[in-house]
C-alpha cells in the first residue's frame, strides 16, 4: 500500500475500539474471539470489525440498530443488522457507554431495550 492511500484511510476513519467478539447464528450457536484483539472501526458510512484473518464490513444502511448487552462476566454492544450471514454479532468492550455514544453521534439507531439480553 502506498502512503497516500494509508493517509486517506486514516483521515476517513472516525473511531476505533479494541475488544472481543461473539459471532454466529445465535447466542448459543456462536464463537467468542478475543485474541489477538478484535478491532472495531466506525467510518462515515460503514463499520468494520477485524478479528484474526477475518473481516466483517457493514454498510451503515445494513445496521438496524446497536444496543448494550451484558454477559455473565462481560459487557458489550450488539449490532443488529439485515444480513443473513452471522446474524448474531456482539462486540465485547470495557467502554460500552463510550462506544454507544460514538455510534449515536454518527447517526446510528440505539436500541435501548437491548440492555440486559444477549439472546
Amino acid at each position: 500500500m502506498n502512503l497516500i492511500f494509508l493517509n486517506k484511510m486514516k483521515k476517513e476513519n472516525i473511531y476505533e475500539e479494541t475488544g472481543g467478539i461473539r459471532i454466529g447464528d445465535s447466542f448459543w450457536w456462536a464463537m467468542n474471539y478475543s485474541g489477538p484483539p478484535v478491532k472495531l472501526s466506525i467510518y462515515k458510512e460503514k463499520v468494520i470489525i477485524v478479528y484474526g484473518f477475518s473481516k466483517i464490513e457493514f454498510k451503515k444502511s445494513e445496521i438496524v440498530s446497536v444496543g448494550k448487552v451484558r454477559g455473565i462476566f462481560s459487557k458489550g454492544v450488539r449490532i443488529y443488522h439485515k444480513r443473513n450471514k452471522n446474524p448474531f454479532v456482539i462486540f465485547w468492550t470495557f467502554s460500552v457507554d463510550n462506544l454507544i455514544k460514538e455510534f449515536e453521534k454518527r447517526g446510528y439507531k440505539i436500541n435501548k431495550n437491548a440492555t440486559t439480553k444477549t439472546k
